[in-house]
């Protein structure tokens, strides 16, 4: 009896070590990308990075965070200028597939939720004079649902907050709501603390919101 019992302690941490070995190689090569997606700036750097974040999906089948990543820097390729409609399209209907397939693996995800509506705003950004009625309610539906998910998330307020100013600007209207929006974005920013691989995108976006913000107000 007491054989069998050590026998269950040592399969135990044999199990333990390796599980805390798995985790720490996808880790590592998470950060790796992360910081890769980070740095890059051209096209053929920010595809080897949506690449990479692909093959670690397909290694870690059960985790959403490369497939949110792959998303995202899909998204971030469809915003270059060298790029045409029909280019911006391919690049965010893959961004859109990535995200559904996040979304599969963690249902009721806020992060996930920004991201399908920051896809929709760049389909909508790369066409706003045929797409804007079609876009602009999905758009709003899908930053508004991930409020209610949580009104305090940073991505959610800076993403619903430049909707909110791009629509102001578009119809001629105030921008206190965006600009009150984007000054609560910047305070969830400085919340957040070390947020290892979880999202952490999007402060540069709520700044940029909050000085647009205090020049209006010194004009």
């Amino acid at each position: 009896m007491k054989t069998l019992k050590i026998s269950f302690i040592l399969l135990f941490i044999s199990l333990s070590f390796t599980l805390s070995a798995q985790d720490s190689a996808y880790y590592k090569v998470m950060e790796k990308a992360l910081k890769m997606m980070q740095e890059n700036n051209g096209l053929e750097e920010k595809q080897k990075t949506a690449n990479l974040f692909d093959r670690i999906s397909e290694k870690e089948s059960n985790e959403w965070l490369p497939l949110y990543y792959s998303g995202l820097t899909y998204v971030y390729l469809s915003f270059s200028d060298s790029l045409d409609l029909n280019q911006r399209d391919n690049y965010l209907a893959k961004a859109k597939e990535r995200a559904n397939k996040a979304a599969e693996l963690s249902e009721n995800n806020v992060e996930i939720t920004v991201l399908l509506g920051y896809i929709d705003m760049a389909r909508l950004s790369a066409d706003p004079g045929s797409r804007g009625q079609a876009l602009s309610p999905l758009v709003m539906q899908n930053f508004g649902k991930a409020l209610d998910m949580d009104p305090t998330n940073p991505r959610a307020l800076a993403m619903m907050a430049r909707m909110e100013m791009g629509m102001a600007q578009f119809f001629g209207s105030g921008t206190e709501k965006a600009c009150g929006l984007a000054t609560l974005s910047l305070s969830s920013y400085a919340k957040e603390t070390d947020t290892g691989i979880q999202p952490s995108w999007g402060n540069g976006i709520a700044q940029q919101l909050v000085n647009s913000c205090e020049k209006q107000n010194k004009q």
